[in-house]
Parts: C-alpha cells; sequence; structure tokens
C-alpha cells in the first residue's frame, strides 16, 4: 500500500511538472495596409522576453497584407469578424482596425479589470476612451497610431522670421504676408493651408478636427453642430480657403496631386509619416495643429488595437494577458520609438529625456489633444461620411445659398432623432398639447364630485356609482397615454402606451356591458349569474387585460427609424411579430366586446326606460370604432413629418377621450341645463305616468319597491325649476301611453325575438329589483 501511494505521488508530480514545463503557444491575427513590419517588432520582442525570462510562451503572427490577401481589402474587417464568431478560435490575440470597434466588441475580452489601473492610467485618456473602449468596457489597447499634424515650411518661416503659429488667425496672417512678400518676388505658386477635404474619410476627419480645434476651451467637448461655436468654426474655415488657399488645393490630395512638399506650401495639414519627416533637403518640420484660441489644438487619429478574445482557452488565458501587459508596457514602448517604429498612446514618453534627445518631435505628441471620426453615430459610417462631406462641400466649394446654420443644419440631420418637447424654439405644438390634455384631465378628475352630490344623483341612476367611477377612470387612461409621445421614443413608453389604450377601453366598456346583460328585457340564467356574480364578471376582464399586459413585458414593442432624406428624422413605436399577434388579440378582445355592447343596444334602442343614455352610448361606440380604425391606419401609413405625425396621434387620441366623456358622462351634466323652459311641464306630465306605471308594475312583485318611491304629487310639489338636474335623462319625452312587452313565443327564431326586442322596446325601470324578484 505504501508504494501504490508512493507511485501515485510521484506520477502526480511528474504530470504537474510536464505541465508547467509545456510550451504555450499565442497566435496573434493582424492585418496592414503595409508589410506589418511593426507588428514583427512586437511579437519578435516579445519572444526574446519570453526565452530570456523562462516563461515557455511563444507567440506567432499572421499577417493579412495587400500582397497575400487575395479578396478585397477593403472588405478585411468582414473576415476578422467571422473569425471572431467563431467558438473554436484559431487564434487567441487580434490586432484589428478601431474603425470596427463597435462590430468585434461582442467578441472581445474586457480588459479594465484584467490589468492593474497603473498600467492603464499610462496611456493618454482620450485616446482610450476614444479607440479603445465602447459599451463601458476596455476592449484593447493601442499599439500602432498614426497623428496629423501641420508640416510648416521652415526656410521661409526663418526667411521672413516668422515663428509657427499657435492659432488659426496667426496662421493666417503669417501666410498672408509670405504669399505677398514671395509674389514681389515672382513666386507665384505659394500655397498658405491645404485643408486636405478631398473624399469622404480623410475629408471628414480634416472637418471633424478643425470644429474641434475651434471648441471654447482645452476641457470643451466636441462642439454640437446648430451651435454658435461650429457655425464660427464653419467661417473662419471658409476664410482660411479663400484668402490663403483655394478650392482646387482644398480638394486635392496634396501628397499624391499636387505635391506641396516640394516646397510650395507653407502649414500642410497631414498624416505623420516617417518617410516624408525623413527626406533629406526637406524644408519641413513637424507642428501641432493650431487652434481657435492659443493652448487648443487638436489632431485627428488612427489606431490599431490589441486584444484578446473573450472565449479564450482558460488555460491560455493567463499567457496571452503576459503577452499584451509587456507588450503595452512603458519599458516595450519606449523601446520601439527609440527605433522610431511606432507613435505611442503613452504621452509621457514624450517628456522622456532620453526619447526626445533622438525623437525631434516630442513637443507634437507630449500633449496631443486627439479627436476621433464619428464612427458611433450611426451604424453605417460609410453612408453617413459620404452624406456628411456632400453637404459640407456643397457649402465649402460652391457658391450656392447655403449659409453655414443651413449645411450645419442638414448635417445634424442625418442622424439627429427628433422628437416632440414643450421647448418652443423647437414647435409650439408640444406645449399647447401639454397644456390641453392637462386642463382636459383636471376638468375631468374634478368633475367626479357630481356623483357624490344629491343634486345629480338622479342624473346617473343609469349605472351604479362605482361603475361611473370605473368609466372615467378609463377615460383618464387613455387622455393620458398622449403624454407617452413627449420626449425620446423608449420601449417603456410603447408598452405603457399599449397598456393605458387597452385597460382604458376596458374599463370604460365594462361596465356598459355589464349593465346592459342584467337590463335583458327577458330575464335569463346570465342575466342572474352576472347580477350574483359582479365581482368575478369584473375580475374577469381585467384579469384578462393584466395577462396582455403581462405578455407586452415579455415580448416588447420595437423601435422604428423613419428615416427622411433632407429632412427631420424620428421614431416611432412599431411592433415585432410577436406583439403584432398580441395586438390582433387585444383587437378581437375589444371588438367582441363592441359586438355584443351593440347588439344589446339594438335589442333596446326603443326602450323607454334608459331611452337617452342607450342614445348616447351607441353615438360612443360609433365615434370609438371610427377613431380606432384611424389609429389603426396610422400604424401603416408612413408620414415623413414628426410633428404632424405627433399632432394626427394626440388628435386622435384627444378625440376619442372627450367624446366618450362628453356622450357618456358630460352630457348628463349639461343637457338638462339645454332644455328649453316650456318643456318642463311636458316633462312633469311624462314622469307622472312613469311614476305610475312604476308601482303599478312592482307591487305584486316585490311590494317594498312601492314604499321607498314617494307619490308623484308630493314630488310635484317639490319640484322647482333650479331641480331640474335632478331628472333622470332616461325619463325624458316617454310616450305618454306605455304598454306592457308582449309576451314572446319561444319558438320563434333569435332573429325574429331580437326584432321583436328591438321594435316592442322594454319597460325594465329597475332590472335589479326584477332581477331580485326573480330569484325570490
Amino acid at each position: 500500500m505504501i508504494i501504490r501511494y508512493f507511485i501515485i505521488l510521484l506520477l502526480i508530480q511528474l504530470i504537474y511538472l510536464i505541465g508547467f514545463s509545456e510550451e504555450v503557444d499565442i497566435n496573434i491575427f493582424a492585418y496592414s495596409v503595409e508589410d506589418g513590419y511593426n507588428y514583427k517588432a512586437y511579437v519578435d520582442g516579445f519572444n526574446q522576453y519570453s526565452r530570456k525570462n523562462n516563461l515557455d510562451i511563444k507567440v506567432e503572427l499572421n499577417v493579412m497584407t495587400r500582397n497575400n490577401f487575395t479578396v478585397s481589402f477593403e472588405n478585411s474587417y468582414i473576415m476578422v469578424e467571422s473569425l471572431l464568431k467563431k467558438k473554436n478560435h484559431k487564434y487567441d490575440i487580434f490586432i484589428y482596425d478601431y474603425t470596427y470597434l463597435k462590430n468585434y466588441s461582442p467578441y472581445l475580452l474586457d480588459l479594465k479589470n484584467l490589468f492593474p489601473k497603473e498600467h492603464i492610467d499610462m496611456y493618454n485618456k482620450q485616446v482610450l476612451s476614444q479607440a479603445c473602449e465602447y459599451d463601458g468596457k476596455l476592449l484593447g489597447f493601442p499599439i500602432s497610431l498614426c497623428y496629423t499634424a501641420i508640416y510648416a515650411n521652415k526656410v521661409l518661416l526663418d526667411k521672413y522670421n516668422k515663428s509657427i503659429p499657435q492659432t488659426w488667425n496667426e496662421l493666417i496672417e503669417t501666410s498672408k504676408e509670405i504669399i505677398e512678400k514671395e509674389k514681389a518676388l515672382n513666386n507665384t505658386d505659394l500655397v498658405g493651408y491645404n485643408g486636405f477635404m478631398y473624399d469622404a474619410d480623410n475629408g471628414l476627419c480634416s472637418i471633424y478636427e478643425f470644429i474641434y480645434s475651434c471648441r471654447d476651451s482645452i476641457d470643451s467637448p466636441f462642439p454640437e453642430f446648430t451651435s454658435e461655436t461650429t457655425v464660427n468654426a464653419l467661417k473662419l474655415l471658409k476664410r482660411i480657403k479663400n484668402e490663403i488657399s483655394s478650392d482646387e488645393i482644398f480638394r486635392s490630395d496634396s501628397f499624391f496631386d499636387i505635391n506641396l512638399f516640394e516646397g510650395r506650401g507653407i502649414f500642410i495639414r497631414y498624416w505623420f509619416s516617417n518617410i516624408l519627416y525623413s527626406l533629406e533637403n526637406s524644408p519641413y518640420i513637424l507642428a501641432k495643429i493650431p487652434g481657435i484660441k492659443e493652448g487648443i489644438s487638436s489632431t485627428a487619429f488612427v489606431s490599431y488595437n490589441i486584444g484578446i478574445v473573450n472565449d479564450i482557452d482558460e488555460i491560455k488565458k493567463p499567457a496571452a494577458l503576459k503577452v499584451i501587459e509587456y507588450m503595452t508596457s512603458r519599458e516595450f514602448q519606449k523601446s520601439l520609438i527609440l527605433k522610431n517604429i511606432i507613435i505611442t498612446g503613452i504621452s509621457s514618453l514624450y517628456e522622456d529625456y532620453e526619447v526626445c534627445s533622438i525623437i525631434p518631435y516630442c513637443n507634437v505628441f507630449s500633449n496631443v489633444q486627439p479627436i476621433i471620426k464619428p464612427l458611433y453615430k450611426t451604424n453605417d459610417y460609410v453612408a453617413y461620411s459620404e452624406k456628411f462631406t456632400n453637404y459640407f462641400y456643397e457649402y465649402l466649394y460652391n457658391n450656392g445659398t447655403e449659409t453655414e446654420e443651413s449645411v450645419l443644419k442638414k448635417i445634424d440631420d442625418i442622424t439627429r432623432i427628433y422628437y416632440i418637447t414643450t421647448d418652443l424654439k423647437e414647435t409650439s405644438s408640444g406645449l399647447t398639447i401639454l397644456i390641453l390634455f392637462s386642463t382636459t384631465l383636471t376638468i375631468m378628475i374634478l368633475s367626479l364630485i357630481f356623483l357624490f352630490s344629491k343634486k345629480y344623483q338622479g342624473l346617473f341612476s343609469f349605472i351604479f356609482k362605482p361603475g361611473w367611477i370605473m368609466m372615467i377612470i378609463g377615460m383618464i387612461m387613455i387622455l393620458v397615454s398622449g403624454f407617452t409621445y413627449f420626449g425620446p421614443v423608449t420601449i417603456l413608453k410603447c408598452n405603457l402606451k399599449f397598456i393605458l389604450l387597452s385597460s382604458g377601453l376596458t374599463f370604460i366598456y365594462i361596465p356598459i356591458l355589464y349593465k346592459f346583460i342584467i337590463n335583458f328585457p327577458e330575464i335569463n340564467k346570465y342575466s342572474k349569474w352576472v347580477y350574483n356574480h359582479k365581482l368575478i364578471f369584473f375580475s374577469i376582464f381585467i384579469l384578462f387585460d393584466i395577462f396582455i399586459d403581462g405578455l407586452i413585458q415579455i415580448k416588447s414593442y420595437n423601435i422604428k427609424d423613419i428615416i427622411i432624406n433632407d429632412g427631420e428624422n424620428f421614431q416611432i413605436c412599431y411592433p415585432s411579430n410577436v406583439i403584432s399577434i398580441i395586438n390582433w388579440i387585444m383587437i378581437i378582445y375589444i371588438l367582441i366586446i363592441i359586438t355584443i355592447i351593440s347588439l344589446l343596444i339594438f335589442i333596446e334602442w326603443n326602450a323607454k326606460d334608459p331611452f337617452y343614455d342607450i342614445k348616447f352610448i351607441g353615438s360612443s361606440i360609433f365615434i370609438n370604432f371610427i377613431s380606432f380604425t384611424i389609429h389603426f391606419i396610422l400604424y401603416f401609413t408612413v408620414i415623413e413629418n414628426y410633428v404632424l405625425y405627433f399632432k394626427i396621434q394626440e388628435v386622435v387620441i384627444y378625440f376619442i377621450t372627450i367624446t366618450n366623456y362628453i356622450t357618456l358622462y358630460g352630457v348628463k351634466l349639461i343637457y338638462p341645463r339645454l332644455m328649453k323652459e316650456n318643456k318642463i311641464n311636458e316633462m312633469i306630465k311624462n314622469i307622472r305616468i312613469c311614476d305610475s306605471y312604476v308601482k303599478n308594475s312592482y307591487m305584486n312583485v316585490n311590494m317594498t319597491t312601492t314604499n321607498k318611491s314617494n307619490t308623484f304629487a308630493e314630488r310635484e310639489e317639490n319640484l322647482e325649476e333650479d331641480d331640474i338636474s335632478n331628472i333622470n335623462i332616461s325619463n325624458i319625452n316617454k310616450s305618454n301611453k306605455i304598454n306592457e312587452r308582449p309576451s314572446l313565443s319561444p319558438s320563434k327564431s333569435i332573429y325574429s325575438r331580437i326584432l321583436d326586442y328591438h321594435y316592442n322596446g322594454s319597460n325594465n325601470n329597475d332590472p335589479e329589483i326584477k332581477i331580485e324578484s326573480t330569484i325570490s
């Protein structure tokens, strides 16, 4: 046993030693527009470091260049993305173009908590935040940077005793003076500044860079396109073009087309290049791009980042982190700078004495103020850059009617999403609708007080008091849904709008449905059940609403962008396939309720008791049907104006709310007041007949009914003109002769019985008493 135990321990130790001594291979994938020489320097440097320190880690580089990549190199990012998507990775580390950081972000490891804070803080914060971070994650480190700078003609500056300009005004004045003095010497080919705005991508970088150099202070963010700062920047840029350059120069690739580097340019804006800078007998020195004020500068930049795949093998993960830690360390970055291989993102290295004794452009990169091209403004950067530069070039190069304000609004509108606010600078519609809705909402809430006033109790006898409250709450829900159109469109607002509209209709119609069921001309088992189980009846519909609303929370709406060419984009709530099915379920559910109520209205149409209530309810349903049909059609109608879309939606919602309120509730408050004074006697006469009929009809059924009522003579003595509001509208204009409903033969068809109900009317003054008496 002891020997066996010893052998097992020995084997475990042997396996442990073998595992530790086994070399880990880390595969890096990269692509480069050149030969990838700088990447090879990284790999060779690490492998040498690994061997020296016995790390047992070996890095292998796979570089895709124009020479070994047969497919279009411009679409190389697609191949990189497809490699990243694969679960079984051949590659552990990727060196990628920051342009596609958003595309690659789901497949890269967040390095923020895997490296010491001191290591991360070495790097320029603006470079990291703009080129290496996305959605709060650090997805790589910059290992190959390129900045733009000014190539200043040192020969001409020295000739006229001029210093390198720190502001754009200084650049203009210096250029103008040199150009004028050189013209006197018959040198007419000088260019003050080139602009470098000739295509979509480079032009966009140049434009962004220039606007950023005109910001208010060094700590200011990139200014809004419609701000006064940006307007002034465009005016300054046009002044530079007109006074010290030309359309032809601004539109040219100054290196390949006009060759300004032969000495024709006084100040040339271009990407930093060791080749250009190291040209023999070159008259140019490198300088920072000027700003609107001294101390403010700007530079566009591009970056190639190094990152780790997020599902890397756990065994390889520590090795991969070690590789990146070394490659992005201060010492190794310094060694590459001294060899003139890279521009580093560690700005403090350009303050290092050893570095600056060899590298003459330390002052340019020591405190760079970088600005990235607008990669994240849209999902289609290429289309955005083309549209952006087309608008801008139309203003800059054509002598048209475009002003700075108009062209900047067009540019801003490419990505801006408009929505309704109460800001009068945008539109007065928002504030107007808000005031109208708020006022109406207040009136509706305050009008509930009439339900509890003895003076008006007779007006609301058709439906029980909680039912009226429920109906008003439903109307308020529909009205409040209009507030969801204010501000940016969100999924929460989309869901809330559906809930308010569907629940609002339920709250309006269920008390009405309840009343018509128990008010049916003939007592039946359904009427009895509904009457005896009022709470269950209402709960069924409310629970169904809650169920549907719960489904909406699980499968939410989508937000659809309505893109308007040369116009103002906006967003709308758009149902997904699942939401569309839920919508149809809700529509069918409401239609069933409306159909049942409509049938019952038809049956009760000539009823003498709830005469006016029936007519007003019928009007409400008809108007609702038309209004919601319009509301439904708007889902499939393209309206290319966000203000008009907002107005139509709000008008439909307000119309639905106010017509329901007036026809179902408000009319009971205003109708008696509108009656002419000479009809009072006729109303009194009709009420006498109705009262007499009620007493005779219910005396044999329930003696308590007649005991609860005062005699008509007593009520007639107390009737005052001011108390007209106590008269139930349902008792107005009844026929002087009221006949009892004839017995209907059960053998008749359903259609015939419905017609009989419709034409003969109903005398159910109090169906609840009738049901109670039948039950007893």
